[in-house]
């Protein structure tokens, strides 16, 4: 407590972060910009407590606040803001613990405010609300039971769903139409018109479906049975869903797809179970339209596997039976089992013509279409042929092939592809990147083509800096130019354009490897498809040395970018122009500035900040931020972070605690806001406390991830020392998953840091290799050959380096006290890993602890386990490094008998 004192005083009596002030800080979520620019809604969310929505005139600057809102839109034309008020939380957690049933909990209230302000109308017992995605005016809502008074008389049917009231409302009227007993609904994408589905909720009530159009509801298919996948094409002028009207039981219901298109008294039935080899329709794929209403996309499935129903339970043998020759693991499939008993293949319904085709098969099982889905052309592909090698390679290739929507004709065009294809906005082009080839290709839909980008000559598009023992991958693309004229990708740091049609070679757009800095196209409108051939571009820039960042226009008609100015700021590329006016919505952040939301109207020559979510920040105590460069012992010149207490002091040393990942230094503008992180440490928190903090860059040598971790990590925290920066007696290491690792690695090899602590750590490569993602399923082999353990090869090409790499085997020379934080649900790094980690400290009379939580994955996700890692790690590091007492949970430890009893802290 003396040296908080000190810096206390030191820095103007302000407050030190504590762990109650991560309750208290605010994030800000769910910000929105009016169709007009005028209105700006967000809200902020304290760490504990009740949400604000914030509602900010642009015109006025006076902002309006609505308590306890949790979640809240703009209408679409921006004349209305509406969302739902909860319940105090506090009330919430009383009921809680007083252990009320939930269904007995207060609802929640819709509020529909007009703006500015001028009034607010109020409706309890709301469920939830939806609007038309691109049409203003119009809102529904579902209502609880508790809005209508009981029928006592009548006996509720069980359903599978929840059975709601649903209420259509004009804005502008206020006039309001009811359909009771609705079990799903969705509106019209671009018209005021909906479709819901009711249920029975007794013998005198029948289910169906109905349309609700100019404030008439009308039922296009009554009848008792279950309705699901409602659709309406986007101008609510054509209608699909599906149903079966089975009451005897069967396991195997017999679906059907039903069509409307308003110029009936009903809907039809299109498509039913047949004989095919895909008999099903199917009633778990969502129906989709073409964008111009001509085409009809739904699924069909094969005939599942059927339970017998008279066997007994003790009748039943379950058991796995596993074959190497498995194209997939049946750890994989176990996984995906789910997901396979609802699998579909898609096929298309023309409403023109009536006819009905397969795109999709289990030969061809997956298919890509482009935005509109209008085209006569998609892409599929097939993995199958290449899942087993997915074990050990981690990517699966493809092969690919064009096919037609009229015929259903599959016209194969590339075998054995790395890649993730997709379909050009205008259905003209398959695109996606070669990984293996380093380079873009495109296949003309119609002829077949097939082209690939010339990279000779110049830097490639893939990842330079890529430093694992597979294919780098892309530095990914802007989009196209409108009518598919050209393709707009990134390399390191320019735009490039590509004219397949025309030449193999890219034209460069920017020039930003000769000043090093990054451009990046931002698409601030979320409706936009494609690249305009003439309106100005709006860039992000990122000076590659430095990190600054800012905006600048590249202007397509003339091919010029406009001087970037930067700035010492990471400005979001996440930008949001107002539909119909020049007005932008973004942030900006570095250490010190919390990403406030600022607004532009004159294409970013000026901005003002509209939001202010953590006042609290200026009454405390805050650190600072630097890039630090160093030499390491090969005399190569290395950069990281490093973070500095307030009133930082040249003539003194610091505690230190050395926390990193991999690269970390393009985060230097990145703002820490206090909260309770699930693995890692809190700059601005521990600056605050009086800590150094250093995150070096690490590029690793394949075969020698650990020794790569540890030359860099021990000549950059050297040369801190040497500086007069860290206290050689007062440093520690902290990190996660593979930072985990890197941390146990690190201590075997020097007894420089006085503490460390490691999250869910790979500590024996051996066991690792052959063990399972359970979280996927998928084997882990890929991941110590291939990717992020670069050991580039397998077990059996060379045992030697996993056992270097491996800090098990190295336990014996540890003599840093650690911390271990590893639960027993994790599914990315085996909870086994940890015990045998554990269990080689303890017999070898090591200094350790191990917090497992229970129940929890990769890192602790409740907000509770957040904050009570995070006290026992501060607690860890004051003593170690501040001189604080010993903790009772570390002096004494806290048994299983008084597990969850007694915190020990």
């Amino acid at each position: 407590m003396l040296f908080f004192t000190v810096l206390q005083g030191q820095s103007g009596a302000k407050k030190i972060l504590d762990h109650p002030d991560f309750l208290i800080w605010n994030t800000l979520q769910d910000s929105r910009i009016s169709a007009d620019g005028r209105y700006v809604i967000y809200r902020t969310v304290p760490g504990e407590g009740d949400g604000k929505l914030r509602i900010y005139d642009a015109l006025t600057t006076i902002t309006f606040t609505l308590d306890r809102v949790s979640k809240a839109a703009i209408d679409y034309d921006g004349r209305y803001v509406y969302g739902l008020i909860s319940p105090h939380r506090d009330s919430l957690r009383n009921l809680e613990r007083r252990k009320v049933n939930k269904k007995e909990w207060p609802c929640d209230t819709l509020f529909i405010a007009l703006l500015p302000m001028q009034s607010i109308t109020r409706i309890p017992y709301v469920k939830d609300y939806t609007a038309p995605e691109k049409l203003g005016g119009w809102l529904s809502y579902t209502l609880s039971d508790q809005a209508f008074p009981a029928d006592t008389s009548k006996t509720k049917k069980k359903t599978k769903k929840d059975i709601v009231h649903l209420i259509i409302r004009q804005l502008t009227t206020g006039r309001e139409d009811t359909l009771r007993h609705v079990l799903e609904h969705v509106w019209a994408e671009k018209a005021p018109v909906l479709v819901a589905a009711t249920g029975a909720r007794d013998s005198t009530e029948t289910a169906g479906v109905a349309c609700w159009v100019e404030h008439t509801w009308r039922y296009i298919k009554r009848q008792k049975g279950e309705y699901t996948k409602l659709s309406l094409a986007q101008p609510g002028n054509q209608v699909a869903f599906v149903a079966h009207f089975d009451t005897t039981q069967l396991q195997v219901k017999p679906w059907e797809l039903f069509y409307y298109d308003f110029k009936t008294d009903s809907a039809q039935s299109i498509a039913r179970k047949n004989t095919s080899s895909l008999p099903l329709v199917s009633q778990h794929s969502d129906l989709r339209w073409s964008e111009d209403g001509k085409y009809l996309y739904y699924g069909r499935a094969e005939i599942p596997y059927i339970k017998d129903t008279t066997l007994l339970s003790d009748e039943i043998v379950d058991v796995e039976v596993w074959s190497t020759d498995d194209p997939i693991l049946y750890t994989v499939q176990n996984v995906n089992k789910s997901n396979e008993e609802k699998r579909a293949y898609t096929f298309v319904y023309d409403t023109q013509s009536g006819q009905h085709t397969g795109l999709s098969s289990p030969a061809w099982e997956t298919v890509v279409f482009g935005i509109d889905r209008n085209g006569r052309y998609a892409l599929t592909y097939t993995e199958k042929p290449y899942l087993k090698e997915a074990t050990w390679e981690g990517e699966v290739r493809k092969d690919l092939a064009r096919v037609d929507l009229l015929t259903g004709a599959v016209m194969p065009f590339r075998k054995g592809l790395y890649t993730h294809p997709r379909i050009s906005p205008a259905g003209t082009y398959a695109y996606g990147y070669s990984v293996a080839d380093s380079t873009w290709w495109v296949c003309n839909l119609a002829t077949g083509t097939l082209r690939w980008m010339d990279r000779k000559g110049r830097n490639g598009f893939s990842d330079e800096q890529f430093d694992m023992p597979s294919h780098p991958h892309s530095y990914g693309l802007a989009g196209w130019i409108q009518a598919d004229q050209s393709l707009i990708v990134y390399d390191r740091y320019d735009l490039w354009a590509w004219s397949p049609e025309q030449s193999a070679d890219p034209v460069a757009l920017t020039n930003g490897r000769s000043r090093q800095q990054i451009y990046r196209y931002v698409r601030t409108n979320p409706e936009e498809r494609y690249l305009s051939p003439t309106d100005p571009w709006l860039i992000h820039v990122r000076d590659d040395i430095s990190k600054s960042s800012g905006y600048t226009w590249f202007r397509p008609s003339s091919m010029t970018l406009d001087e970037p100015i930067t700035a010492p700021y990471e400005y979001s590329r996440q930008v949001t122009r107002a539909r119909n006016a020049e007005s932008w919505l973004f942030q900006k952040e570095n250490f010190e500035t919390f990403p406030d939301l600022r607004l532009s109207t004159d294409a970013f020559q000026t901005d003002r900040q509209i939001s202010e979510v953590n006042p609290q920040q200026k009454d405390y105590a805050w650190g600072s931020i630097r890039l630090y460069h160093w030499k390491d012992w090969q005399d190569q010149m290395r950069t990281g972070l490093l973070v500095l207490p307030p009133g930082y002091d040249t003539l003194r040393s610091y505690p230190m605690i050395v926390n990193f990942y991999e690269r970390s230094s393009d985060n230097l503008h990145s703002h820490p806001t206090p909260v309770p992180h699930r693995s890692t440490i809190n700059y601005a928190f521990y600056a605050s406390r009086g800590y150094v903090i250093f995150n070096p860059d690490i590029e690793y040598r394949t075969e020698m991830p650990g020794e790569s971790a540890y030359q860099i990590v021990m000549s950059g925290t050297t040369s801190l020392v040497r500086d007069r920066i860290a206290d050689p007696e007062n440093m520690a290491l902290q990190g996660h998953s593979w930072g985990g690792y890197q941390i146990a690695y690190i201590v075997t090899r020097t007894p420089m840091f006085k503490c460390a602590a490691a999250g869910a750590a790979v500590v024996n490569m051996t066991s690792a290799y052959g063990g399972i993602r359970w979280g996927t399923g998928m084997a882990r082999m890929f991941q110590y050959e291939k990717s992020q353990s670069r050991l580039g090869k397998s077990l059996w090409q060379d045992q030697n380096i996993y056992l270097q790499n491996s800090p098990l085997f190295k336990a014996n020379k540890i003599e840093t006290p650690l911390l271990l934080m590893h639960n027993d649900e994790d599914a990315a790094v085996p909870f086994e890993q940890a015990i045998e980690f554990y269990l080689a400290l303890r017999r070898l009379d090591k200094k350790a602890w191990l917090l497992n939580y229970r129940g929890e994955p990769h890192w602790p996700v409740k907000w509770h386990n957040r904050k009570d890692f995070q006290l026992r790690m501060s607690q860890f590091f004051d003593h170690y490094l501040m001189g604080k007492p010993m903790p009772e949970w570390m002096a004494k430890g806290v048994p299983a008998v008084a597990r969850g009893i007694k915190s020990g802290l």
